[in-house]
């Protein structure tokens, strides 16, 4: 649920669905980083879900990135 509200701020501040995969691939990466292994393994499903899942939407008709 919290994805798809976090998805739901996403496209009605009007983010591209580019911008949004690369915001959230960033937000994996830096768990994968700064996480220690054991936390990172409990978290990584819901990150890669997030990844997967937030950016799936059609491009806004006005981005308000480029």
């Amino acid at each position: 649920k919290l994805f798809t509200w976090y998805g739901t701020i996403i496209r009605a501040a009007g983010m591209t669905p580019e911008f949004t995969a690369e915001a959230c691939r960033a937000a994996y990466d830096a768990a994968q980083r700064l996480l220690p292994p054991e936390a990172f393994a409990t978290a990584e499903p819901y990150l890669a879900r997030m990844v997967a899942d937030v950016a799936d939407y059609p491009a806004p008709f006005k981005p308000a990135v480029n």
